[in-house]
């Protein structure tokens, strides 16, 4: 039985520029990790299916933001079926201003991956006023979580480096944290670490994304 509807199907965003998805390896991690994660038994069968999907997927097709859903139905040993879509970014302000949500409901695993399904999300940002660009979700603990579209990273001047939430508060494991993480994108190590509103007061706030990169932001 799988741990997720089927009405979740596996959800990837991505950059092709010069013929190359951006950050691929870890886009096909974390897909492979979705995948393991709704069914572990099968999911060692799919590595090379995966790099072969985003190998065609860059040759095939121009430069430009795409949307890459798996979907999950189906007899999990057949060939894995997926839609790509062309994508067009809407304009963000060059300072992302977030507002914080008390997020009641408490993390669950699934948490860490990206499902094509967005009620969750929809229903959520309708508590953002006019004056935001995003909502910041905090836990009723008051550690900071992530945002309808960005992994949050706060950097410390004193420190000389990045902190983004643990994985523990329910936040999504997203493509350019992982690359982040492992010190692939930006000039200054990153390090997880439970952040809070006043712990962050004096740090200097971005959010980031696979397709965005990081971008400044100011709480509200």
């Amino acid at each position: 039985m799988s741990k997720v509807s089927s009405a979740f199907d596996i959800l990837d965003t991505f950059k092709i520029e010069r013929q190359k998805i951006a950050l691929k390896e870890f886009h096909i991690e974390r897909s492979w990790d979705a995948l393991n994660f709704l069914n572990s038994a099968v999911a060692s069968e799919k590595t090379k299916q995966l790099e072969h999907i985003y190998s065609e997927i860059e040759k095939q097709n121009p430069e430009g933001c795409y949307r890459l859903i798996f979907h999950t139905q189906g007899h999990p040993k057949q060939h894995l079926q997926y839609t790509l879509e062309p994508r067009e970014l809407d304009p963000l302000p060059s300072t992302i201003r977030l507002y914080p949500w008390t997020d009641q409901r408490p993390p669950e695993a699934l948490d860490q991956f990206k499902w094509s399904s967005r009620e969750r999300w929809a229903d959520l940002t309708r508590h953002l006023p006019d004056s935001a660009d995003d909502l910041l979700l905090v836990t009723p603990t008051g550690h900071i979580k992530e945002t309808s579209r960005f992994n949050v990273f706060c950097f410390s001047p004193a420190e000389s480096c990045f902190y983004t939430p643990t994985l523990q508060v329910g936040c999504l494991n997203g493509v350019f944290r992982r690359a982040v993480l492992k010190n692939k994108v930006l000039p200054y190590p990153t390090y997880e670490k439970d952040l809070t509103l006043s712990s962050t007061s004096e740090m200097q706030i971005f959010v980031g994304n696979a397709v965005r990169g990081l971008i400044p932001a100011k709480i509200l």
